[in-house]
């Protein structure tokens, strides 16, 4: 499933990242942008194991309440294009000049994919063969644009984990996304 005329995407590897390039039109952008703006960001951990980072976040439970953004879930899940993906949780990221996270794999149990929505300022996201190695490729990602990773499939039978290495960094002064990721209920 596509985003029409709207956008176009760009294929990494078919089955780990996919960027789509102004998928998010400029009224959904604003009702993400004021959501992300009433959100209380906290300093995230520097460092967690090989991966070093700097950046502030906030993470929300997606409970249904966030009215202003279904508008956008429902756009971001016609992107990932699974019908069993559905957001448990939303993340706001503010990575600052100097700032990002080094090369790292989304956390397994965020099932089927992770989506990222660039609201404000430019980033490169990277991908990666190996830690460490060279970028295999590099996006330049603008407001409106959408970044989507494959996640693991929990019912795979050979256990397949197709999580793309990955790093983020601002491409300028600043850059501020929004993260949707699904958990199952344990």
């Amino acid at each position: 499933m596509g985003c029409g005329m709207t956008c176009s995407s760009e294929v990494l590897r078919p089955e780990a990242a996919r960027l789509w390039r102004g998928a998010i039109n400029v009224l959904l952008l604003a009702g993400a942008r004021s959501w992300a703006g009433e959100q209380k960001l906290s300093p995230a951990p520097e460092v967690v194991g090989p991966v070093r980072q700097r950046a502030h976040i906030a993470v929300r439970a997606l409970a249904g309440r966030e009215r202003s953004l279904q508008p956008l879930v429902a756009k971001v899940c016609e992107l990932v294009a699974d019908a069993r993906w559905r957001p448990t949780e939303a993340a706001v990221m503010r990575y600052r000049r100097g700032g990002g996270i080094s090369t790292h794999r989304d956390h397994r149990r965020f099932v089927y994919a992770v989506a990222v929505v660039c609201l404000d300022g430019e980033g490169v996201f990277s991908t990666f063969a190996s830690r460490p190695g060279r970028a295999v490729s590099e996006w330049r990602c603008r407001p409106g644009d959408v970044v989507v990773l494959a996640g693991p499939d929990p019912a795979d039978p050979l256990g397949v984990d197709p999580r793309p290495l990955h790093a983020v960094r601002p491409a300028g002064a600043e850059r501020v996304s929004l993260t949707f990721r699904m958990e199952l209920a344990s």
